[in-house]
């Protein structure tokens, strides 16, 4: 006779003077083991429960699932958006009545260039493997507020006050970005007067 694949289920009871009483076999969670070759102590822990309710703080009650997809579903609801991924892979979320997926962006800051139209080159290679398919529009500059900066001479001695705004160009085919800090240049009658300032420092973003 060939032995047969499952279990069967039995309740053993035992004859008392009283009549026939269920046999419990006492077991310990380290002792029972899972399909996984697990114990019960090692997949269960300290779990003490299960509970629905969304006042429980107890660390050793664990969250129903259909309290867990309550949850999502009140969050979901009062989104004005959905979750999606487009055709690359790429996360993103998708407008109310809109059929397509918008991928979130990313913000990396990249340095900052500072001093009187400074250049500085970023290898952006380095930094985003589809760098060949940015353009100079993903790139952020954002200059802070110079500080005083006061000249000898009188007021009327300048002739004329330039500002240079901070620039930006890149190439694609290299990944190099190249950002000049920019500033103001004042021109005076007497060039002993002359005297240029940067506009501050100026943070690179990388933004896709």
């Amino acid at each position: 006779m060939s032995i047969l694949s499952g279990f069967l289920k039995e309740k053993r009871y035992k004859k008392t003077t009283n009549g026939y009483k269920l046999v419990s076999q006492d077991t310990q969670s380290d002792t029972v083991f899972m399909p996984d070759g697990n114990t019960a102590a090692t997949n269960l822990g300290s779990i003490q429960g299960i509970s629905s309710s969304s006042t429980a703080t107890s660390d050793n009650i664990a969250a129903s699932i259909g309290y867990v997809n309550e949850g999502f579903n009140e969050v979901n609801s009062n989104l004005p958006f959905a979750l999606g991924i487009d055709d690359n892979g790429n996360y993103g979320y998708i407008k109310a009545g809109a059929d397509t997926v918008t991928p979130f962006r990313s913000l990396i800051n990249l340095g900052n260039v500072s001093g009187y139209c400074v250049p500085k080159t970023f290898d952006i290679s380095k930094i985003a493997s589809n760098y060949k398919n940015l353009s100079a529009n993903n790139f952020l500059l954002d200059a802070s507020p110079m500080s005083n900066v006061e000249r000898g001479g009188s007021e009327s001695a300048y002739r004329s006050a330039n500002f240079y705004a901070p620039k930006k160009s890149y190439n694609a085919s290299t990944g190099a970005l190249t950002v000049i800090s920019g500033g103001f240049f004042y021109d005076s009658a007497d060039s002993s007067y002359d005297y240029k300032v940067g506009v501050g420092t100026v943070t690179v973003y990388l933004t896709y």
